[in-house]
Formats: structure tokens, C-alpha cells, sequence
């Protein structure tokens, strides 16, 4: 287990060893999405700024149809072992009806 520094927090992300190698070299801070405060970095390309999400890079995710689910509700928590793929759809009504 590993922890990222965040720029906007005294907060930290928590990773897997096996990420850190890639991700330590982005600068993360933590960005509010509706009701819940993600970790993302941005990333500049010559065509576009891209703000990516941790979780959703860490899992390889990036069709709009399918969502990383946090299994213990802490989207600071971006351990593989804390992350599930889920159809979208399927994550919301989950999260609506209050289940996990």
C-alpha cells in the first residue's frame, strides 16, 4: 500500500504498490463531482487539457457505460483491492437505493 500526496489536501490517496511506479509522477489534488470529492490529475495534450480520474485510470476505464465502484464508499481509497467495475447504470441505482 502506498499513499499520494494530494495539493489541495492534507488527505492522501491510498494505491496499490503496484501502481506507484506510474502514478507517483502526476501531481493529484481532489476535485468535487456532484456530492463527492474525487482524486484527479490533468493531463495537456497538444489538442486538449484532460482532467483524469484516479480510480478510473488505476482500472482502465474509460467507457462512459461502465463506472469504478469503491467497494467501502471512500473514493480516497483507490487500492485494486477496493475497486470493482460495474455497468453505470447499474452503479447509480445501487448508490440510490443506498446499497453498495
Amino acid at each position: 500500500m502506498r499513499f499520494l500526496p494530494l495539493t489541495n489536501s492534507p488527505e492522501s490517496a491510498v494505491i496499490s504498490d503496484v501502481d506507484w511506479s506510474f502514478l507517483h509522477v502526476f501531481t493529484w489534488r481532489l476535485k468535487k463531482s456532484m456530492n463527492t470529492w474525487y482524486v484527479v490529475t490533468t493531463v495537456h495534450t497538444n489538442e486538449k487539457v484532460l482532467t483524469i480520474r484516479l480510480h478510473r485510470l488505476i482500472m482502465g476505464v474509460w467507457d462512459s457505460t461502465m463506472d469504478v465502484h469503491h467497494k467501502d464508499h471512500n473514493p480516497l481509497n483507490c487500492h485494486r483491492d477496493n475497486l470493482e467495475i460495474q455497468d453505470a447504470i447499474m452503479h447509480r441505482t445501487s448508490h440510490n437505493r443506498g446499497g453498495q
